[in-house]
């Protein structure tokens, strides 16, 4: 990549209302920092309740990336080191936050069937949904109660969409961006 490579990119990004955007490693160290500085950033020029929601979102997504990105390694400490890409700007009047990161194909059915159900539902089943997941033991291969999909959910006022890309034969990307 050249030296002048970044002004068309940063011009795509105004261009696109993108106010946030980071490709790369992450971890939860990562996730505190970027965190602090978004929060007292002025990026959030909305109400308060659409703050928390923004936030709260991109701070589950962060989390699924370091979680479940197939991109991944093992720092000194133990603590995973993980890949992805998350996103945040407008689209007319609405906020956005957008996530990706690898996944074992193996993992794209089961994702894929979650979040269908999740969109299915309405507010008062989600919220049921999300009660239910809480008093159950936590999923199979999950670090997490099972809540973070749901949670992301109730929070996308606007709704969420997501989806695939085939990487290789072992790997999909999976997108998902939220609508706050």
């Amino acid at each position: 990549m050249s030296a002048n490579m970044l002004y068309p990119m940063y011009c795509q990004m105004q261009d696109k209302a993108i106010d946030f955007y980071y490709s790369g490693a992450l971890t939860e160290d990562m996730l505190l920092s970027i965190g602090s500085a978004l929060r007292q950033s002025l990026i959030f020029s909305v109400s308060k309740d659409r703050k928390m929601s923004a936030f709260s979102t991109f701070v589950e997504q962060i989390q699924n990336i370091i979680r479940y990105s197939a991109e991944r390694k093992s720092l000194e400490d133990g603590n995973p080191l993980s890949y992805g890409t998350i996103l945040m700007g407008r689209e007319n009047q609405d906020f956005f936050i957008c996530c990706g990161n690898k996944i074992n194909n193996a993992d794209a059915n089961s994702i894929n069937a979650m979040l269908c159900h999740i969109k299915s539902l309405n507010r008062l089943e989600l919220k049921s949904l999300f009660k239910t997941k809480l008093h159950e033991p936590s999923p199979e291969n999950s670090v997490g109660a099972g809540v973070g999909l749901i949670e992301i959910a109730l929070r996308a006022k606007k709704g969420f969409d997501f989806g695939f890309s085939t990487i290789d034969a072992e790997h999909q990307f999976f997108e998902m961006k939220v609508w706050i």
